[in-house]
């Protein structure tokens, strides 16, 4: 008899065989290769029938080939982890298929699919995917109105490759005319809006001549 067994469990992972009608003497039998498993005892294996024992088992001992994947989330230009791996141990030999995640402040990098299909196989047990993201860089117009007019008293300013975040911005002085609304603005950039206006608005000062004659 000629058993196959799981090292860990005594499971049988393959049919066992049993070899009839055998003449005294000795035989030799090499392991049966099973998918998802790996040996750990010697082959081939020898047995030696005789009057005293004409019957004999041979047990050859397997270990469950099991897999494991890392995946790496990265700054598509400075190749830093921009949010924990994640690593996914005791996979079964096979095809998996994995999505990317949403990091705020950052999307997926244009090149990269939303998926990635690996496959396990006997000689490639460890595999390490990485997702690459660009990260979410905004820009505020500020621009000097005249209130009255709604012309532009200056050019408006661009600030651009910012962060996501709030940003704060006073207005400037400008000679012959007044804020007319608040003199320092707040605005967000979001991951839905990153970029944003800032609108200054002033009124023209006039003065007062007294004419004597």
């Amino acid at each position: 008899i000629i058993k196959y067994l799981d090292s860990e469990t005594n499971d049988d992972i393959y049919t066992s065989k049993t070899i009839n009608n055998l003449s005294m003497g000795t035989y030799s039998y090499e392991a049966q290769n099973v998918s998802g498993y790996k040996l750990t005892t010697n082959s081939p294996q020898s047995i030696t029938l005789s009057e005293n024992s004409p019957n004999a088992t041979i047990t050859f001992y397997y270990t469950k080939i099991l897999c494991s994947i890392t995946i790496r989330y990265v700054d598509e230009n400075t190749e830093i982890d921009i949010s924990n791996s994640q690593v996914i141990d005791n996979l079964n030999l096979g095809t998996y298929t994995y999505s990317y995640i949403e990091i705020s402040g950052y999307k997926l990098d244009d090149t990269e699919t939303e998926t990635k299909t690996i496959t396990f196989t006997e000689n490639n047990t460890d595999v390490t995917i990485i997702f690459k993201y660009k990260e979410i860089l905004g820009s505020i117009v500020i621009n000097y109105i005249d209130n009255s007019s709604s012309t532009a008293l200056l050019e408006p300013e661009t600030i651009s490759n910012l962060k996501l975040g709030n940003y704060t911005y006073s207005s400037k002085y400008i000679s012959g005319y007044s804020i007319a609304n608040s003199p320092t603005q707040t605005v967000s950039l979001t991951s839905d809006n990153p970029n944003a206006e800032i609108s200054f608005k002033y009124y023209k000062l006039y003065g007062t001549v007294t004419l004597q004659y």
